[in-house]
């Protein structure tokens, strides 16, 4: 049952840390601008939660945990880089981080590991379900509000991309192959080893049981890895055929991974694709099948490639510095052109601030006849000159 955190709970008279801190600790402990009172008043206490009541049940039913403290859990994690046991000791005993959140009492209890991993999970399925992440809409209203209470115009943005790789294994093709039918033989132990296959067929199974992909690779010559390959396409083919009414699971990865690596020809023969044939956009891991291969500049990664647009306004008369805030990001594979980034960035950019935009700053890689035809279109963003940095980067 979906139900909003109390705005002004009640604090104790002896639960409060501050009744046990004195002078210049207990001070600081109040100052507006330490990290964790900003963090709680610009941040957690900006969260909308009626943004995720989609996520509850209309009926009766034990209420869900503070939404506001979830999310702002969320964001510290990634911020501070913890892991997921750090971040939970901190909820839990740290009075800074409790701040942070908004749990000011020594009393208040921080949602349950259950609780957040569950949070999260629906977050994600609701997303597949219905191509809309609650999360990203929650960050968009913190900052819209931001951007009005610090006078954020938003006239000038500019954007980025950079890759990050996916916390997976270099894989060949053959360690590839290997490692998606290890997967799937483990799942479907049971059920493969009551089908109608070859003696041969059942000892390439225990072989892939037994022994690691990359351990093959070093004791076989190029011959053998080459011959065994096909083995191993003519195994992930059977399997395709005898499980396709059992399509759970790991079943639409083998197929997927079978049909970027091989072909079949008219007489059912199993053929491996030719290198120069296979895609960069085809699955890289049977561990993370999202992400993508790219080899930009000769960085070469296997993962995502994050887009990031935040205004850069010119500081004022009365002011050294301007506030800069993050307007919008976008994960996508890693063979994503940067171009591809930059309407969708500016529309959702536009969405949050109150200025138009009148200059966009990005680098060549988001120069296409496109994203200039879009620019000018409605005479929506200024035209400006080129400046070269270690990149070019181009005022559109």
């Amino acid at each position: 049952m979906f139900k909003k955190s109390d705005e002004n709970p009640q604090l104790g008279i002896f639960s409060s840390p501050t009744e046990y801190f004195r002078d210049s600790k207990k001070k600081e402990y109040l100052k507006n601008d330490s990290w964790h009172n900003r963090f709680r008043n610009h941040v957690v206490m900006r969260v909308d939660e009626s943004i995720f009541r989609p996520l509850y049940s209309n009926g009766t039913g034990a209420p869900n945990a503070s939404i506001r403290i979830l999310v702002g859990m969320m964001i510290l994690k990634e911020g501070q880089g913890w892991s997921d046991a750090q971040l939970f000791e901190n909820c839990a005993y740290n009075l800074l981080v409790r701040s942070a959140l908004g749990l000011m009492s020594l009393e208040d209890a921080e949602p349950v590991s259950s609780t957040y991993y569950l949070f999260r999970r629906n977050l994600v399925d609701y997303a597949r379900e219905h191509g809309e992440d609650l999360f990203k809409k929650c960050q968009g209203q913190i900052t819209r509000d931001q951007l009005l209470e610090f006078e954020v115009s938003g006239k000038q943005v500019r954007m980025d991309s950079k890759l990050v790789g996916s916390n997976i294994a270099w894989y060949s093709r053959y360690e590839l192959i290997h490692e998606t039918l290890r997967l799937f033989i483990n799942e479907r132990e049971e059920h493969i080893f009551n089908k109608s296959l070859s003696k041969e067929m059942f000892s390439l199974i225990e072989s892939i049981q037994g022994e690691t992909g990359n351990k093959v690779v070093y004791r076989s010559t190029k011959a053998e890895v080459d011959a065994r390959f096909v083995e191993l396409g003519k195994l992930m083919y059977r399997f395709i055929g005898l499980f396709k009414k059992h399509d759970y699971g790991h079943y639409q990865t083998l197929k997927a991974v079978f049909e970027q690596q091989y072909s079949v020809g008219r007489d059912k023969t199993v053929v491996p694709l030719e290198k120069e044939k296979v895609s960069a956009k085809s699955i890289q891991s049977p561990h993370d099948t999202d992400c993508h291969y790219r080899d930009k500049d000769g960085n070469k990664v296997k993962g995502y490639s994050v887009n990031v647009t935040e205004t850069c306004d010119q500081p004022g008369d009365d002011k050294d510095t301007a506030l800069n805030l993050i307007t919008d990001t976008e994960v996508t594979v890693a063979s994503a052109p940067d171009n591809g980034f930059l309407e969708q960035a500016l529309d959702r950019t536009q969405e949050i601030i109150s200025d138009k935009i009148e200059k966009v700053y990005a680098d060549g890689a988001y120069h296409s006849a496109d994203n200039q035809e879009y620019c000018q279109s409605d005479k929506k963003w200024h035209r400006a000159d080129t400046h070269r940095h270690a990149r070019p980067r181009t005022e559109i």
